[in-house]
């Protein structure tokens, strides 16, 4: 495992300490998707093999991903998750985003890591190979030596719409499609992306939409009254920090109209009501005076 562990993107893992403060639902919140996706990981229908879940920037997709991850390592299902970044030298390519998923599996699902180590020790230069023959030698071969789980492992794929080009990105889902319709992959893939018209061309296809189900996470109420959720609770531990050092906020602060503006201005998007506590809470101002510059 030490050529593998070498070609492992640890920057991309959920967990990696590069992504800390990672991504979270705050309590309270999402509740509907976390809970459609909960049952979705238990499913073993092959109608529901692929979840799509897209949406536009800002909506807090990967909150939702980073959520499932958590859950589902928790509770050993997990197979392995990989978090694009656009830009980014690492995180931001294909390059050794199979070579990390198998080295996940390897650690996380019981059996895979002698034909997965096999493969590695067979082919040192595996990582170096060509994006379909690292997904059959890593990802797909071991799988046919006949592994048994009492839950299909989940895969989770976040920011696809990140990883270099559109071409890769279809080429990508397509090894996935390929050995899923095969028979041959017994897992559960997370799909997680804006609804880029080239992913949607490969995953709304006659023939991929019988095994992929898709979810369009938007702007509707429940993402304007989630929004509501973390900025009271926000604005709630703000105003007891602040009383604590002798810093007197008012006894109802912020004011309802403002808290309504500024949940109206934020058009459904997590971002904005993140980026709007950030500002808040900043060391060196006073909340009331940022607050006021933020409606």
């Amino acid at each position: 495992m030490d050529i593998l562990s070498r070609a492992v993107i640890k920057e991309a893992l959920h967990n990696s300490v590069e992504r800390f403060p990672e991504p979270a639902c705050h309590p309270g919140t999402r509740t509907s998707i976390l809970e459609e996706l909960r049952t979705w990981s238990f499913n073993t229908a092959p109608e529901s093999t692929i979840f799509w879940l897209h949406g536009s920037a800002g909506v807090g997709k990967s909150a939702i991903a980073q959520a499932l991850a958590g859950n589902c390592q928790n509770d050993g299902r997990l197979g392995a998750s990989f978090f694009f970044r656009r830009g980014h030298s690492k995180r931001g390519t294909w390059h050794g985003l199979f070579t990390t998923l198998a080295y996940q599996l390897a650690t996380n699902i019981p059996g895979l890591l002698p034909p997965i180590q096999q493969a590695v020790e067979h082919d040192k230069l595996i990582d170096g190979r060509l994006m379909a023959v690292q997904f059959q030698k890593l990802i797909l071969e071991p799988f046919t030596t006949g592994i048994t789980s009492q839950f299909l492992p989940i895969i989770i794929l976040d920011g696809l719409d990140e990883c270099e080009e559109p071409k890769v990105q279809q080429q990508i889902l397509r090894l996935f499609i390929g050995a899923i319709r095969a028979g041959q992959f017994p897992i559960r893939i997370l799909i997680v992306s804006r609804p880029e018209p080239h992913i949607r061309e490969v995953l709304e296809t006659t023939g991929t939409s019988t095994i992929c189900r898709n979810s369009m996470l938007s702007a509707d109420e429940s993402a304007y009254n989630d929004i509501r959720i973390y900025l009271c609770d926000e604005f709630s531990r703000i105003h007891s920090e602040y009383t604590a050092i002798g810093i007197n906020l008012g006894s109802v602060w912020p004011p309802e109209d403002a808290l309504d503006q500024l949940v109206h201005r934020s058009s459904g998007l997590f971002i904005y009501a993140i980026t709007v506590i950030r500002f808040v809470e900043d060391q060196y101002s006073h909340p009331a005076d940022h607050l006021r510059i933020s409606q």
